[in-house]
């Protein structure tokens, strides 16, 4: 279970030998961004850019573990997907399906196509409703 972000104080980065605390900034951004010193900037942006590498690399762990454990084998009922089948099935343009596919956990890149696994994309379906 993860801690209360306000309770976290692992979101102390040292970045440009200075310690930034990113607690405050991240649970009222839009006020405390106001109260960041223009000589801290370098800092908290750098801060911010370990973070985001840090949370790409949990949820891409994480996505990886709530796949079922033959998601890539050779069952018959696995389909692959392409961006038009999935526009599609959920309404979307094929445009908006290639913009916002690296946020689905359903989608995977194979060479310089994009595929959408056929149950991955249901199950997500499935949540949304």
């Amino acid at each position: 279970m993860l801690p209360k972000l306000a309770a976290v104080r692992e979101l102390s980065v040292s970045a440009r030998d200075r310690t930034v605390d990113l607690a405050p900034l991240l649970a009222a951004p839009w006020e405390r961004a106001k109260e960041v010193a223009d000589r801290e900037i370098p800092a908290v942006l750098d801060a911010l850019a370990v973070h985001e590498g840090r949370c790409a690399l949990l949820r891409h762990l994480l996505t990886a573990r709530a796949m079922p454990a033959n998601h890539h084998g050779t069952d018959e009922q696995d389909r692959w997907l392409t961006a038009r089948e999935v526009a599609q099935r959920t309404g979307f343009s094929e445009d908006y399906v290639y913009r916002h596919c690296q946020r689905w956990p359903f989608a995977h890149r194979h060479g310089r196509t994009w595929r959408f696994d056929e149950r991955g994309l249901a199950r997500w379906m499935a949540q949304r409703r």
